[in-house]
């Protein structure tokens, strides 16, 4: 059955398989299981239908870029079409009540007979739609319009005005009759209101106290049961540690043994075809000659024999010790927080918090990576600022453009000396070209790049979703222009910059939320699609990290709080998932230092702001928590900086 959002036929919904089936026989395409699988030359599979859909507008393979048609298309290989085969579906017309589950492979012909199929009255003026097993006695038992014989016209023409007349009789009666009950049933119904009343009083008072008491009774118990099991994850933790410690140093011990046996085999092995070769040389010589040449042939044999396993034994032992210390050194690791160069120190701005966006956060932190700890930055208080952008320029941070302190959208830019403990936030020397809020902006070399967002229009009037791209020059004479124009308006989205081309990744287009990636080239002034994001996401954090944008949490095209974390190669346009956060987020603020990603603040699944911070390593693929920020923060802003 094909999903809503396409006007062609794609794959099969998940919810209709007995079990769930594998992503592996999903369609990268409609995102649902494979219907009638073909596949590229390097075998992606897709849904011939989403494939020949892409080929009207691409002639790529979204998935490897290699070039693509109609008549390269390849079925799907025998083992890929044998599994969805055999798998179990319910039938096209479940929701209709049809029980049956059948086997992919016979799908269409159980379709094409099922009892449960719609189809439509035949009887004249009836448009109801009745199950193919329910049509006959829909039409003969049940529809209104169905054709009936008359066997005596007149008689039923008398007989009914017969019944008319005694039906008209019995209703003046029963009209006076109901009158009288009536009024006797308002009196008795208006006492008996006012005396539930007080009941219902009494009994709701009695209720609360005792819910209340449940309550606190309940919550008691849950604490202690939490406790509990926190008391057991860690002595199963301990337990395991020292297992897996075991474990590790009994398989080093059999793996070094067994290979001082093989080394020691292998030389003697050598050596003996050595001294064979040797002797039957030396069988031309003397016997005296021999005798000296097998007795200092001995001597060296002995010598090196204990030389080789001597060697051997310290090389053991020394692997041993090298590799405890190994053990020991990740263990340390992967206790410990995310390291990160000590020098650079994360400052975080603005935002809101408490559940709602009129209410501003107006401070600025800052997190010592050397101490591992947040410091408010008292004399850094700035008007209220949320849905905003910042970058580095000049050894300053600057905040461009959101919502001030009157709520109202703002194109102000303000900044701050970060290298002065003492410094407060100052206005900048040129302003963003159009008050926005919900964009997106990137420096380079004195030059500021701006995209998407909400704008205030000059004139006023209610605000406007952008599709222009902006540069603003950050040094005299300032100045700024409008560059090129987006396929898309967005806001909410990302953009980042890598080799003098812009790339702006999904947000919200108006309509929906969207997956879509564009490149504008600088250099060319040209916009182009480029592949899409694996999931349509908006109010995600964004990092550059060498040539990959990676596009941290957020929400998708139903509005669910993410923790994914997808990496997205520009060159390429190829997609990659990396391990999810600890916590749904979106609204959330992130930068890279190094190798590491630390992401900071959002709201999570349950609309809580939060004050929590996590960091990934890019090297070592593994999340860890840092400290919470001071205050919580949604649509805050942040930098790093270092203080060489």
């Amino acid at each position: 059955m094909a999903c809503s959002k396409y006007d062609y036929e794609v794959g099969y919904e998940d919810n209709r398989f007995e079990f769930v089936v594998s992503q592996r026989f999903h369609c990268p395409i409609c995102f649902l299981v494979l219907k009638d699988p073909v596949m590229c030359k390097n075998e992606h599979y897709y849904c011939s239908s989403c494939m020949k859909k892409h080929l009207e507008n691409s002639s790529f393979c979204p998935t490897c870029l290699e070039h693509l048609s109609v008549d390269t298309l390849r079925p799907a290989s025998r083992i890929v079409n044998d599994y969805i085969s055999e798998l179990n579906i319910h039938c096209d017309f479940y929701p209709r009540g049809c029980p049956e589950m059948v086997q992919v492979e016979n799908l269409k012909r159980h379709v094409a007979s099922c009892g449960f199929s719609p189809v439509q009255c035949s009887n004249d003026g009836c448009n109801v739609l009745v199950n193919a097993s329910d049509k006959l006695h829909h039409e003969t038992e049940v529809c209104d319009f169905r054709k009936m014989i008359c066997h005596d016209c007149g008689q039923v023409k008398n007989e009914v005005k017969e019944m008319k007349d005694e039906m008209k009789d019995e209703m003046k009666g029963m009209k006076g009759e109901i009158k009288n009950e009536m009024q006797g049933m308002k009196g008795e119904i208006k006492n008996e209101m006012q005396g539930m009343k007080g009941e219902i009083k009494n009994e709701m008072e009695i209720m609360n106290e005792g819910m209340k008491n449940e309550i606190k009774d309940e919550m008691k118990g849950m604490k202690e049961e939490m406790k509990e099991i926190i008391d057991q994850v860690l002595v199963h933790q301990d337990q395991m540690q020292d297992k897996i410690s075991k474990e590790v140093k009994e398989e080093v011990k059999d793996q070094m043994k067994n290979e001082m046996k093989g080394l020691i085999e292998n030389e003697m092995k050598g050596m003996k075809e050595e001294l064979k070769n040797e002797i039957i040389g030396m069988k031309e010589e003397t016997k005296k000659e021999m005798k000296n040449g097998m007795k200092g042939m001995k001597e060296g044999i002995k010598n090196e024999m204990k030389e080789i396993v001597m060697n051997a034994v310290r090389d053991a032992v020394a692997g041993i010790k090298d590799l405890e210390v190994e053990k020991k050194n990740s263990t340390q690791s992967s206790q410990a927080t995310c390291s990160s160069d000590a020098s650079e120190n994360i400052f975080v701005v603005g935002g809101h918090k408490h559940g709602w966006r009129y209410v501003e956060n107006k401070s600025t932190e800052c997190f010592n990576w050397a101490d591992q700890t947040w410091t408010l930055l008292d004399s850094a208080v700035i008007e209220g600022r949320f849905y905003s952008c910042s970058f580095l320029h000049q050894g300053q941070m600057v905040v461009a453009g959101g919502y001030d302190d009157d709520n109202n959208m703002t194109n102000t830019m303000k900044c701050l000396n970060i290298a002065d403990p003492a410094a407060t936030w100052k206005d900048f020397a040129v302003n963003l070209p159009v008050k926005c809020y919900g964009h997106k902006v990137v420096s380079h070399n004195d030059q500021l790049f701006m995209s998407g967002g909400y704008v205030q229009p000059s004139a006023g009037g209610p605000s406007k979703l952008s599709d222009a791209v902006y540069e603003v020059q950050l040094v005299p004479p300032y100045s700024s222009k409008m560059l090129t124009r987006l396929p898309q308006s967005r806001s909410q989205h990302g953009m980042e910059m890598f080799d003098q081309k812009l790339f702006i990744l999904g947000g919200y287009d108006g309509k929906n939320i969207t997956a879509s990636v564009v490149q504008y080239d600088l250099i060319k002034n040209e916009c182009k699609e480029m592949p899409p994001l694996p999931y349509a996401v908006q109010e995600m954090a964004t990092v550059l990290w060498r040539n990959n944008v990676l596009v941290i949490g957020g929400l998708d095209h139903d509005y669910e709080r993410l923790n994914n974390v997808a990496m997205y190669d520009v060159i390429t346009g190829r997609s990659q998932m990396l391990l999810c956060m600890k916590r749904r987020r979106y609204g959330c603020t992130a930068v890279l230092t190094g190798n590491v990603v630390v992401v900071m603040g959002g709201r999570n699944g349950v609309n809580a702001d939060l004050k929590s911070v996590e960091c990934f390593d890019l090297e070592r693929q593994v999340w860890q928590d840092l400290p919470d920020m001071l205050e919580p923060r949604v649509h805050s802003t942040a930098v790093v900086k270092s203080n060489h």
